[in-house]
């Protein structure tokens, strides 16, 4: 008998890596950000810009990724789009979206535990599905713009726009999050398929498919239902379908609720391997590393990331959330592609398959920090907030984790009861190492 290694498998081909990254770009940004742009600049036209300068600056930060080789929105939005079928006649109650939003995160919690084949395999499907409902939406705009010979939007030109750099740069913040996930893949780089050939070729065919995808969909709502009823509707695909579609709206709904599926799970699966990269390293402790025996998933850090995001749920304020969230991201961000910069100067001999002209990285790095500093300027509550939340857990996590070395033998006695108990709990173990 063959005894089975314990260890992750590699099961993501470019066609898989493309699914994992369109699922997550397209995902509930497509839904809710076009919302929050048009409140801050008023003007379609300006609305397109900012999301193709945005789309191309997203790709540039792809490419750094390359080079390299963070949900809770996705829950709520899912779940609004689920029960806004059910309750046509009247707001979605309170506590129904947020409650289905915990049972769903919790169902695709399980899945991703216990049936890892079923949730790689789905996760193009549910990618495709998503597909079907933004080019259902784009090709009804143009159908119906062709018919009407106009846009139904009187506040489309640039005329129309109230710019100031404040609304710009929140305006831009949005998009940011809504392009956010290519750097989906780094985080599974164990699970893929010759990932120095694969791994840039699908950040590359993503960026490019949700650039065009983007503008597209945007286009269609601003086309068909006009600025300013998109600045004030979240559900803006839901009513979209409603004028356009009749009686069959709800297939569209459907679609849109598949399509946010795949995205959540694409996110679960990426920042469950993250924090289990950390238990890896041993940061966590080996508890968050475990691996089940039977079922080869992170089984730990899975469960871990599903308490998170029900947390995360509870607080309700999707836009909160989403500026918290570009806060992260865009601070991570800068500081990685810092690194990234002072790493070319320290191994200037690496073997890179995909490497950035070193003014294009600099630019980028600088326009992130620029970012930033505007919108501590215009956000300054904001701000606060999330440097409080992004320091404390930082320097906590590393000086806890990983600084201080001579730990009380208290704590690591209880952490490795805690290991002993997760492993017999869900009959797990240390990944296998290449040279076990």
């Amino acid at each position: 008998m063959v005894e089975k290694e314990i260890k992750l498998q590699r099961r993501y081909g470019i066609l898989h890596g493309v699914g994992v990254i369109s699922g997550l770009v397209f995902g509930s940004g497509i839904y809710v950000a076009p919302t929050g742009i048009l409140r801050q600049v008023n003007s379609g036209a300006l609305a397109l810009i900012i999301w193709l300068v945005s789309g191309i600056l997203s790709f540039v930060g792809a490419l750094c990724y390359a080079e390299l080789g963070a949900n809770a929105v996705k829950c709520l939005t899912f779940a609004k789009y689920v029960l806004e079928p059910i309750f046509d006649c009247g707001d979605v109650p309170m506590m129904a979206d947020m409650f289905l939003a915990i049972i769903f995160c919790w169902f695709l919690v399980i899945i991703n535990c216990f049936y890892v084949k079923w949730s790689a395999r789905t996760q193009t499907s549910f990618t495709i599905c998503g597909i079907i409902a933004l080019l259902s939406i784009i090709i009804t705009a143009v159908v119906h713009v062709s018919s009407e010979g106009k846009l139904n939007d009187p506040n489309f030109g640039l005329d129309k726009a109230t710019v100031s750099a404040e609304k710009i740069v929140l305006a831009f913040y949005s998009t940011f999050w809504a392009y956010g996930g290519y750097q989906a893949l780094n985080f599974i780089v164990d699970e893929i398929e010759k990932p120095k050939r694969n791994l840039p070729i699908a950040i590359g065919i993503s960026a490019i498919i949700s650039i065009v995808f983007y503008i597209s969909i945007n286009f269609a709502f601003i086309a068909v239902l006009g600025s300013e009823t998109v600045a004030n509707t979240v559900a803006v695909g839901s009513l979209f379908a409603k004028k356009m579609w009749g009686p069959l709206w709800f297939l569209i709904s459907i679609c849109i609720s598949i399509n946010l599926a795949g995205s959540f799970n694409s996110g679960l699966v990426i920042a469950s391997r993250l924090t289990f990269i950390a238990g890896k390293k041993g940061d966590f402790g080996s508890a968050m590393s475990l691996v089940s025996i039977k079922y080869l998933s992170p089984v730990v850090a899975i469960l871990t990331e599903g308490i998170v995001i029900t947390l995360a749920i509870l607080v309700r304020d999707i836009y909160l959330i989403l500026n918290l969230s570009v806060f992260f991201n865009q601070a991570s961000e800068a500081l990685v592609f810092l690194g990234l910069i002072i790493w070319r100067f320290k191994k200037p001999t690496m073997d890179r398959p995909i490497k950035l002209p070193l003014p294009l990285l600099i630019f980028f790095v600088a326009l992130l920090f620029l970012l930033l500093i505007v919108t501590a300027y215009s956000k300054p509550l904001h701000t606060v907030l999330g440097l409080a939340i992004f320091v404390s857990t930082g320097l906590g996590y590393y000086f806890i984790f990983v600084s201080w070395k001579n730990k009380p033998k208290s704590y690591l006695k209880l952490r490795h009861t805690v290991t002993v108990f997760l492993q017999k709990l869900f009959y797990a173990a240390n990944e296998d190492t290449d040279d076990s």
